[in-house]
């Protein structure tokens, strides 16, 4: 039978233009979603601050 399949990515960074680019080549060569800020990966919790 088909199962379908989900194949996930945490994209990280210090340079927000950089991602966004990078997000951008994401987009132009597969279908994908963005699911926009992630609150957790692994199990662990992920905090925003300002400093990064």
């Amino acid at each position: 039978g088909y199962a379908p399949r989900a194949d996930d990515i945490l994209l990280t960074g210090s340079s927000a233009s950089l991602i966004t680019n990078f997000k951008s080549y994401l987009y132009e060569a597969f279908t994908i979603k963005d699911l926009w800020l992630s609150c957790f990966c692994l199990g662990l919790e992920i905090l925003r601050t300002p400093e990064g």
